[in-house]
């Protein structure tokens, strides 16, 4: 499965995607996955880096082809409520979010 269609899937299920992101292990909440200059990015809450919870909730963005190896969490993940993936930065680029 290519890293698209696991992300995609994550959101889906609203699970959490785990993957190496320059060098550490992190467990990431994905809320929307777009393109951007026909590359594919991924908005979500870092849950954990490194097998340590993360110190603060906050959405960050990641460049699907830097997050290494993701897979599918079995960790399910409540979406932010104030998130809103339809926003004027995403028209027309949203491929899934939730």
């Amino acid at each position: 499965m290519n890293p698209q269609d696991i992300a995609a899937q994550a959101i889906a299920e609203r699970k959490c995607l785990r993957a190496s992101y320059n060098g550490d292990l992190l467990i990431i909440a994905p809320h929307v996955l777009y393109t951007h200059h026909d590359a594919y990015f991924i908005d979500g809450v870092v849950l954990s880096r490194n097998g340590a919870p993360a110190k603060q909730v906050k959405m960050g963005v990641f460049k699907l082809t830097g997050l290494k190896k993701p897979a599918v969490d079995e960790q399910a993940f409540t979406p932010i409520r104030k998130f809103q993936p339809y926003g004027a930065e995403f028209k027309g680029t949203v491929v899934a979010s939730v």
